[in-house]
């Protein structure tokens, strides 16, 4: 099995099946990506890998596309125990101009170690990019504002077992660097923001965000 067809039987495992339409940013029938995420929070590290898969909506002539990302990794306290870590997303991304998109993702994740605990999201992502998306380097700026839903445990970060809200709002600024017309890298980094929107709650998502990927377009 090569690298494009291991990348789009695991995308097949959170995203619905569709016919490719004309055109994603620079025309691609659908991009995919294998990330390495980093994450330096106030209390915690967090860091694994994810798949991408952004497929155009049949008829939507590349306007509309279904978004979903699979990924795994660990959580390491600085002051208790770590957490392995799986999650998936899934949602519909709109493209408004060649530069500019916006997308909506339900998400959910599941950490497990001595005990365990889960964190439900809905993510709205906005990303605009600086120049034109066929240019060999093309800087963007990124903006995630979710409403995360948090079941946690005494040892998770968040230090209670009573479920509440929390809002986090990540803003990054990236860059593509084109290999060639199929293959990107993709630098992207900046900071992460949170607050409980419950009072016995605990915004636990303040730090830093690093990320690597390297990105294919398929035509």
């Amino acid at each position: 099995m090569n690298l494009r067809h291991a990348f789009v039987a695991t995308s097949l495992l959170v995203s619905i099946p569709l016919l490719t339409a004309t055109g994603l940013e620079r025309e691609a029938l659908s991009i995919e990506a294998l990330r390495l995420d980093v994450a330096a929070y106030k209390h915690s590290d967090d860091i694994g890998l994810a798949i991408t898969d952004v497929t155009p909506v049949e008829g939507s002539g590349g306007t509309w596309a279904v978004a979903s990302e699979i990924g795994a990794g660990r959580l390491s306290q600085s002051s208790g125990p770590s957490f392995d870590r799986l999650h998936l997303k899934l949602g519909v991304q709109r493209h408004l101009t060649s530069v500019t998109s916006v997308a909506l993702l339900g998400g959910y994740a599941w950490y497990d170690g001595d005990d365990s605990f889960e964190i439900g999201s809905i993510t709205l992502a906005a990303r605009q990019l600086l120049t034109s998306p066929y240019a060999a380097v093309a800087p963007y700026v990124r903006l995630n504002g979710s409403l995360q839903f948090v079941d946690p445990s005494l040892s998770s970060p968040a230090r209670t077992t009573e479920s509440y809200r929390m809002s986090v709002v990540e803003a990054l600024a990236g860059c593509e660097f084109r290999m060639q017309e199929k293959l990107a890298f993709v630098f992207e980094g900046g900071v992460s923001e949170s607050e409980s929107l419950d009072s016995d709650g605990n915004g636990f998502a303040d730090g830093w965000l690093f990320r690597i990927a390297m990105q294919y377009d398929w035509f």
